[in-house]
């Protein structure tokens, strides 16, 4: 053949109409048709959430430190809450559609973004709010301590030990915590969830709820005898069935009902037996 014959059968090719099957003649195909929170991560979804998250970032949402990796998993979930939050978008973190990220593309930045709940982590102290993914306000205040970065979902820095469905039993957890948050009637700071590597857990406490997503300590340092049981108590009420009673922090899991200390032997001014017998029938803390 020619090659003038050939620019003639060329030609006729692209006044073919497309039909949707031709492979690699789309030039008019949308990025994406709305964006939802996985897992499962979609290979041909990632372009257009590292896009998601890069323009959240520079809008001052952070993504937390698996950065901009194109999953659109629950650290990216809590940035897109809280961008909507501020933007006055009423459906929730879990999905982005077209619209949605339009208006993201044309954001302005606003004087203080609320914060994410992806901040935790390194040296700096104080804490952190931990929003709610499902758009619920403030309904049982959580806080992140800073300076411990608990782990509350699976980034790569959990433990070898941590199983697998750990960060969607995290999930149901953190629910169950807003609950007792809320019969608590203050904000609770949590200090640990899902097991790290490289920590004691590793060696002495292979058994821990944190490798399951099913535990979580929370602060009670600056809490009288009276709030502790009070916590306690909402902490029943919400449905938690493990206690760990520390000197400064309230271990709650969802396992089996049973009870320990660490060391001391009261906890909010009564023993930490007549607790265990309290708890592990169920019943409220007189």
């Amino acid at each position: 053949m020619r090659y003038s014959d050939f620019k003639i059968v060329e030609t006729k090719l692209d006044e073919i109409p497309d039909d949707g099957n031709r492979a690699g003649q789309e030039p008019n195909r949308p990025v994406n048709d709305g964006l939802e929170a996985g897992p499962p991560y979609p290979q041909e979804d990632m372009d257009a959430v590292r896009a998601l998250q890069s323009r959240l970032e520079e809008l001052g949402y952070s993504v937390g430190s698996t950065g901009v990796d194109g999953k659109y998993g629950p650290r990216t979930v809590r940035a897109v809450a809280a961008f909507k939050q501020d933007n006055n978008i009423s459906s929730n973190g879990r999905s982005m559609s077209s619209d949605d990220q339009q208006k993201l593309s044309t954001a302005q930045p606003v004087e203080t973004p609320t914060p994410t709940g992806n901040e935790g982590g390194g040296g700096a102290g104080g804490t952190v709010e931990l929003p709610d993914p499902e758009g619920n306000g403030g309904t049982g205040q959580l806080r992140l301590n800073n300076g411990m970065g608990p782990l509350m979902d699976l980034d790569g820095s959990q433990s070898r030990l941590t199983q697998r469905d750990a960060g969607a039993e995290m999930q149901a957890t953190i629910a169950m915590a807003r609950r007792m948050a809320e019969i608590f009637g203050k904000p609770v700071t949590i200090n640990d969830a899902i097991a790290k590597a490289g920590t004691s857990r590793e060696r002495e406490t292979t058994g821990s709820q944190h490798f399951h997503g099913t535990a979580i300590d929370l602060d009670v340092s600056g809490f009288n005898d009276e709030e502790r049981l009070q916590l306690v108590n909402a902490a029943l009420q919400a449905g938690f069935t493990g206690f760990g009673f520390g000197q400064s922090i309230l271990h709650v899991d969802r396992g089996p009902r049973r009870h320990w200390a660490y060391g001391n032997s009261t906890f909010g001014g009564v023993s930490v037996a007549s607790l265990g017998s309290t708890v592990t029938s169920g019943t409220a803390v007189a």
